[in-house]
């Protein structure tokens, strides 16, 4: 009975290691637009293995005709009569003004591309200015995104409310304290919103805004609305009026709704676009206007080619090590190698769901664990005759050495240099992963292989 007990428990082990290994080495696959789409996350890849983007901004050097009449007020170009421009008094304005093209506002610039950076998720970028041109130059990694945080680094991010019909400023973006992303779920679908909270003084105002343009209806009963636009660098992002006066400092916009019907990717770009307005909205308005100059894409300092033969080359030594195990420790060395792949595979399922960018030196760090587990394996097996409770000593003596190498790898984590980090942070989910897995599955298949 004991025996049978045994086997079962094995086989369960083994089942769980087969579904683990399909799951993390093939996908999961579920039909999206009459195409299969893997739902697993995407790894995160860094330059070294990705490639890159490597772009500058510069400042814009437009310079726009200003016409003004005999009184000394600007009349537009567009409401001018053709041939009667000598009429009017021209000017040509920069679109910089020169009192601003200084070292101080260009040290602002490159702060503000860092901080949207951040915000916008790159966790690794350099970023670089030219004191005397104030020229900033951006590398970032390339992904699908890759395009939209170049269009959020080029806009400045001036935002304002404004009355819709005699534009006069009413609440300017100095005034906004956060800006967060929600969604609402309805029986139709859901409804993404960007919600804007004012700081103290900005409350105020909000209050005596939504106080004078909140819709009233005269005596015969008609609805009238004064609207106020929300501005965005000139374009207007929305019109909208009041329902009642907000006291709580806080605005909430919708951002569209997607049905029911509509793809999860559909709901995902929703929230992208509405997440990319935060970022803008959170962040200082870019004191000068600037425009993408160059926009170019680097290659990884890894080739498809070399990559091959890296795989082909690892595969061949993994099965070298594999074979040598099995023939060595026969039933046994096939029950490590098994868990050794099921380690492997749980780690990699572990890197997609913590976002964690993977470089060159975590790659380092994936080996590095396995091969630390293959170790502790092959040392459970070489003591176990020996040894009654060899899974329970084998253990507390690696335990002791895996917990300095967990605390080297936290304080690599905190780095900011990348290939540093992410070492610190493969290196960290490795030696947790290696601790449970194998009180969970290895304990389970070695333990019980005797009978």
């Amino acid at each position: 009975m004991k025996a049978k007990n045994n086997t079962l428990k094995i086989i369960l082990a083994i089942l769980v290691i087969i579904l683990i290994s399909l799951i993390s080495f093939i996908g999961i696959f579920v039909k999206d637009k009459n195409k299969m789409k893997n739902i697993l996350p995407d790894y995160e890849l860094g330059i070294d293995l990705a490639g890159g983007r490597v772009f500058n901004i510069k400042i814009d050097d437009t310079v726009n005709t200003e016409y003004y009449d005999k009184d000394g007020n600007k009349v537009e170009s567009s409401s001018i009569e053709e041939g009667k421009e000598d009429e009017y008094t021209k000017k040509e304005v920069p679109i910089n003004s020169q009192d601003l093209l200084n070292n101080d506002n260009f040290e602002k610039v490159k702060n503000i591309v860092e901080d949207r950076l951040i915000m916008l998720g790159v966790t690794e970028y350099e970023v670089r200015k030219n004191s005397s041109t104030g020229e900033i130059y951006v590398t970032i990694p390339e992904n699908k995104y890759t395009d939209t945080i170049i269009s959020q680094i080029t806009t400045r991010a001036e935002f304002k409310i404004i009355d819709t019909q005699d534009k006069h400023e009413l609440l300017t973006k100095d005034k906004i304290k956060d800006v967060k992303v929600g969604y609402g779920n309805t029986s139709t679908g859901t409804t993404i919103f960007l919600n804007i909270q004012f700081n103290k003084e900005g409350t105020e105002k909000l209050r005596q805004i939504s106080q004078n343009y909140v819709s009233t209806k005269d005596e015969e009963g008609n609805e009238t609305k004064k609207q106020v636009d929300l501005v965005l660098d000139g374009e207007t992002l929305l019109s909208t009026y009041f329902d009642e006066e907000i006291k709580d400092g806080l605005l909430q916009l919708s951002m569209g709704s997607t049905s029911s019907a509509k793809t999860s990717d559909e709901l995902q770009d929703s929230l992208t676009q509405a997440s990319n307005l935060a970022v803008l909205l959170r962040t200082d308005t870019i004191p000068l206007t600037y425009k993408l100059d160059t926009n170019l894409y680097i290659e990884s300092e890894l080739t498809n080619d070399v990559l091959k033969v890296l795989l082909i080359l690892t595969l061949v030594i993994s099965t070298i090590i594999a074979i040598f195990t099995i023939i060595k420790y026969k039933k046994l060395g096939l029950f490590s190698i098994i868990s050794l792949i099921g380690y492997v595979a749980i780690l990699l399922i572990t890197l997609r769901y913590t976002n964690v960018v993977i470089t060159l030196t975590g790659i380092i760090a994936i080996i590095l664990g396995a091969i630390m587990n293959y170790i502790y394996m092959v040392n459970i097996i070489k003591n176990k005759k020996n040894d009654y409770n060899v899974f329970k000593n084998i253990s507390i003596k690696f335990i002791r050495i895996y917990i300095p190498c967990l605390i080297i790898s936290i304080v690599f984590s905190f780095t900011k240099y990348l290939p540093i980090a992410s070492l610190g942070m493969i290196m960290f989910w490795s030696l947790i992963i290696m601790i449970i897995y194998n009180l969970a599955i290895t304990r389970v298949l070695i333990s019980n292989s005797e009978n």
